[in-house]
């Protein structure tokens, strides 16, 4: 028996911790089946499905049971979005099954001792060598408390094994797993293999530079210099402290990868990485990237990267080959105290200075079939904001060149982070499973939400600085109002 089931409730198809796992597995020499289960409650035509409505019934359990039949274990990789669903779905299969049920990924490594509470061991922090480990003794009929970075119950105490070393060189892992059709996705009520036309008509999360051809996930790096208090990286770095943190692959190792890609799934027609701070490699390895990019890949990517991080030179490396199609920055705030809060090392001033770097270089981009994709990020709905700190953000804006690239996001407290639990110990939020089922995308009404809406729909710009006055603002943004908006303005607009 050599079979491992690794279980994905991730809006996509390309989840990084699962399929990476999956090829160490495979290399091992075990028998890995890769199940999909978010797609249950997928409507046709939205851009990700959603886990609020997750409901394990006994139809679907039956499915899942029967495919996970001589299974060493099932491995569960979770973030703290689809932790509700995890956690419904361990509970109803412990119910019926007595494979054993590992948890892995950014919320378990975040909060040990609850994750264990359902699963019968909880993997904390990079999960390569404990995955393997765990199927060789499982196997063989050892002792997990040899297993490094393990976590586990023991007669209703928590133990913890030692901690493995980080990964330093990455290029010793096997590229990721990119035999996506041996993968099975659950979806109109029944767990089918992936099929190009399931792939090509499920896999909508990112946006398409090349019609008809979906978008391929993967990183160079991992990790990240950073050390942001909202990010799961703030618990990760605590796990490994005193580790080199921030690491990548060689590029012959990328280009592998994505050239495996293009040819086992065929419809590939761009690549994003997902890295989270692209632009924090080295001069020269963006400029030998770009080189050998265009010359043995040739399709569009995009990526991402971070105020410091920009200087000309890489921007000028990146666009300058015509295939960039899609760039963000996360800016966050432009109150120099929440920045402070967040732990960001960057002024206002130098995040303007990267935005005007990404416009000097917009027309380079890709723009074959479509407008590049450029995005500033920002933070919204944080509880230790006041008026002026959303003032100042939003004066930030409406300074910026282009209005559609603006993208704001909800600020979501991943329990475990820094900021959650200042936010837990200063009142500012509960500590109970609401925190689960919040989403990025999901703005409370506001002032701040109605002006970002007017902005980006071009209203004219001198009376929205106008509402920016601060007694305005305020009356603009009273409890009463935010009321208001909610009930006619945004319901509206959603349908709800």
């Amino acid at each position: 028996m050599n079979k491992v089931t690794l279980i994905s409730f991730y809006p996509g198809f390309f989840g990084l911790n699962l399929r990476q796992i999956g090829a160490c597995l495979r290399e091992a020499g075990f028998d890995v089946h890769y199940l999909h289960l978010g797609y249950g409650n997928y409507l046709r035509g939205a851009r990700a499905p959603s886990l609020k409505n997750f409901f394990p019934s006994p139809h679907f359990m039956s499915q899942i049971v029967e495919e996970i039949s001589g299974s060493l274990y099932v491995g569960i990789s979770l973030a703290a979005s689809e932790f509700i669903a995890a956690r419904d779905f361990t509970t109803e299969l412990k119910k019926i099954s007595t494979i054993p049920v590992i948890w892995g990924g950014p919320q378990p490594t975040a909060s040990i001792a609850e994750s264990a509470r359902y699963a019968d061991a909880v993997c904390v922090g990079e999960g390569e060598k404990t995955a393997v480990a765990l199927a060789r003794i499982i196997s063989g009929h050892g002792d997990i408390d040899e297993i490094a970075n393990l976590a586990y119950l023991r007669e209703g105490v928590l133990r913890q094994n030692p901690p493995h070393p980080l990964v330093e060189d990455l290029n010793s892992l096997p590229m990721m797993d990119t035999d996506i059709y041996r993968h099975n996705v659950y979806f109109e009520n029944a767990l089918q293999p992936l099929t190009p036309e399931l792939l090509e008509e499920l896999d909508q999360m990112y946006i398409r530079p090349v019609p008809g051809k979906i978008v391929y996930i993967t990183t160079i790096s991992r990790g990240c210099p950073n050390n942001c208090s909202y990010c799961n990286n703030s618990y990760l770095k605590k796990t490994y402290e005193g580790q080199k943190y921030f690491r990548y692959r060689s590029l012959d190792h990328v280009i592998r990868e994505v050239q495996a890609a293009l040819e086992n799934i065929k419809i590939v027609g761009a690549v994003f990485f997902a890295d989270d701070n692209l632009t924090a490699l080295p001069t020269p390895v963006l400029k030998e990237f770009s080189r050998r990019w265009v010359a043995e890949v040739g399709i569009p990517f995009g990526t991402s990267g971070s105020p410091k991080t920009i200087s000309d030179e890489k921007m000028r490396i990146l666009a300058e080959a015509g295939l960039l199609y899609k760039f963000g920055i996360g800016v966050e705030s432009a109150s120099p105290r929440i920045l402070s809060l967040y732990e960001r090392r960057e002024s206002p001033e130098a995040a303007a200075k990267a935005i005007a770097i990404v416009e000097k270089y917009r027309p380079l981009f890709y723009q074959k079939s479509a407008p590049p994709v450029i995005n500033y990020q920002f933070i919204f709905d944080n509880p230790y904001e006041t008026s002026d700190d959303v003032i100042a953000t939003l004066q930030f804006i409406s300074r910026l060149p282009v209005r559609k690239s603006i993208t704001c996001f909800h600020l979501v407290m991943y329990p475990g982070s820094k900021i959650y639990h200042e936010a837990i110990r200063d009142g500012k939020i509960a500590k109970d499973e609401a925190i689960y089922m919040e989403e990025y995308a999901d703005l409370r009404a506001s002032w701040a939400k109605v002006w970002l809406f007017l902005y980006r729909a071009g209203a004219p710009l001198f009376l929205l600085r106008i509402t920016l006055i601060k007694p305005l603002f305020r009356a603009l943004d009273s409890p009463w109002m935010r009321r208001l908006y909610e009930r006619f303005v945004f319901r509206r607009r959603t349908g709800r």
